[in-house]
């Protein structure tokens, strides 16, 4: 087999390490390097009959080689393009809107509307769903994820008749990228297994997650799955996607969903994944906020003249003119917000009105209760000039600033 020419980008691709899809130096480092085949997994957990397997964040890549090298065909070829966005973020544009039916078949809909159903109801229509299934020659795989909010911890299972694989994924993680993640290593699992596949998930969102064309967001995620998908099909062998109701009796689904929440103890992260966009920006305006509200914190606990000003003359909820100059409002804002001019920042005070030519040390305050030019357009008769700006409409307040602009 060739080697492939840029394992870093299969890498990214495939979410894995660059050194699991490098060439095999010798055994001793293959051992070290490359995750224990399915078949030699050991239990971590004792069960009587199926094993519980915490399996490291690089398995399913016990043939990463022939994967990823299907995988470069498929991304390659004429039905598909690749773009690599970003780390950890692939697109993967089909170039028709069938294409997830042409890799895998699917069930998504219950005979009658769930909404509709009793809980024995909707258990029967969960049993005719799962036995609806293809099952000659396949491996039939349940996938089920999990989130605690209280403590932001997410993980993912696999339930299989010979085993079930646990993965802990970093912390804050989205239902929806337990699921999808789940489904992806069911396909992993199965990739060398080389029979048939159906996999049972009750994540419908997941689902339409894997229909959506262009997806936007946890894109690696989804291209995963459906180059995963590829590969499999373009083996000569189907994949079925089968929902199923969750909570209703069906054995391999509440063990799948006992799994995962088994997995939200593990100790680490097994399953890396990206951030999805969403989480990004929330994470930005998470941090975004409390920035702001650290630097507004001593303006608010000591307000400074200003900010006692604005805390009146905000109080004024009388409309505004519209179609106002900007020049206009931008003097009309500044009297709302007591503003200092130029020679009190400066230190140059006294400073003579330019209105009628009175020396100030308080411009702003000069301006509204004691020249004679502004008397007319203030509703003077209060004790503090920002109380006669609160008590003064914004109407005759724009026309005051444009007739008589405050001092600079």
């Amino acid at each position: 087999m060739k080697t492939l020419p840029n394992t870093d980008v299969m890498a990214t691709i495939l979410a894995i390490p660059p050194h699991v899809l490098a060439p095999e130096e010798s055994a001793d480092q293959e051992d070290s390097q490359h995750p224990v085949p399915v078949n030699k997994l050991q239990p971590t957990t004792a069960s009587p009959s199926i094993p519980k397997i915490i399996v490291p964040s690089t398995e399913g890549f016990a043939s990463a080689l022939d994967l990823a090298e299907a995988i470069e065909k498929s991304l390659n070829g004429p039905k598909m393009k690749m773009k690599i966005l970003e780390t950890g973020h692939v697109l993967i544009t089909p170039p028709d809107q069938d294409i997830f039916n042409h890799i895998m078949s699917l069930n998504q809909k219950l005979a009658t509307s769930k909404a509709d159903l009793s809980p024995a109801e909707l258990a029967s229509e969960a049993r005719a769903s799962v036995r609806s299934a293809p099952t000659h020659a396949a491996d039939i795989f349940f996938t089920d994820g999990s989130v605690d909010t209280t403590i932001a911890t997410a993980a993912a299972a696999v339930h299989h008749d010979e085993f079930a694989a646990l993965y802990r994924l970093p912390d804050n993680s989205s239902t929806l990228q337990t699921e999808l993640l789940a489904i992806l290593r069911a396909l992993q699992l199965a990739v060398p297994r080389d029979i048939n596949v159906t996999i049972h998930t009750d994540s419908l969102g997941a689902i339409q997650a894997l229909q959506t064309v262009s997806p936007k967001d946890n894109v690696n995620l989804i291209t995963s799955v459906l180059a995963t998908t590829k590969n499999i099909h373009g083996n000569g062998r189907y994949v079925h996607l089968n929902w199923v109701p969750s909570h209703t009796g069906i054995p391999g689904n509440e063990a799948a969903d006992l799994a995962a929440k088994e997995a939200l103890s593990l100790p680490q992260v097994t399953a890396p994944i990206p951030p999805s966009i969403s989480q990004i920006k929330a994470s930005v305006r998470r941090v975004s906020h409390e920035q702001a509200v650290t630097c507004l914190r001593p303006w608010i606990t000591n307000p400074t003249s200003s900010a006692h000003w604005y805390n009146t003359t905000r109080t004024n909820t009388t409309p505004f003119t519209r179609n106002i100059g900007r020049k206009t409002r931008n003097a009309l804002h500044r009297v709302r917000i007591g503003y200092k001019c130029l020679a009190e920042i400066k230190g140059t005070l006294p400073l003579a009105c330019c209105h009628c030519d009175a020396e100030t040390v308080s411009p702003l305050k000069h301006y509204v209760m004691d020249c004679p030019a502004t008397s007319d357009m203030l509703a003077r008769g209060h004790a503090a000039a920002k109380d006669v700006i609160a008590n003064t409409s914004h109407d005759a307040l724009a026309r005051l600033v444009t007739h008589h602009p405050p001092p600079r």
